[in-house]
C-alpha cells in the first residue's frame, strides 16, 4: 500500500464512520516516515502524525499501555463458570475481553 492509498484508505473509513475529526498516527522515528511529501499529505487529509522518540519503543509501547492493557484486565477479570473445561473458559474469557474493548 502506497502513501496516497493509505490516505485514501482514511478517507474512506472517515466516510464510513462518519468522522470529521484529526487522526492520529503513531510513528517510529524511521526517517524514510519524514519526508515534506508525506507531512503535507497529513496536512491535507487530517492526519497528525506523532513520532515517537528514537530507542523508546521498549518505554513507551502504546499497545501494551493502551489496547493490549484494557483487553488484559477484562480478560482478567471475567468471571466464569469454574465447572466448564479449561479451554472452554478460556475461549469466553477472549471473547468477553474482545467484545467489552472493542469500541474503545
Amino acid at each position: 500500500m502506497g502513501k496516497r492509498d493509505f490516505f485514501l484508505e482514511i478517507m474512506r473509513k472517515r466516510i464510513l464512520l462518519d468522522y470529521s475529526g484529526l487522526v492520529l498516527l503513531i510513528l517510529d522515528g524511521c526517517s524514510c516516515h519524514i519526508s515534506d511529501e508525506f507531512l503535507d499529505l497529513c496536512t491535507d487529509y487530517g492526519v497528525e502524525p506523532l513520532f515517537m522518540p528514537a530507542h523508546s519503543s521498549d518505554q513507551i509501547q502504546p499497545l501494551d499501555l493502551v489496547i493490549f492493557g484494557l483487553m488484559k484486565t477484562s480478560f482478567h477479570n471475567y468471571q466464569i463458570d469454574p465447572k466448564l473445561n479449561p479451554q472452554t473458559r478460556e475461549i469466553f474469557k477472549i471473547h468477553h475481553a474482545w467484545v467489552s474493548n472493542a469500541y474503545v
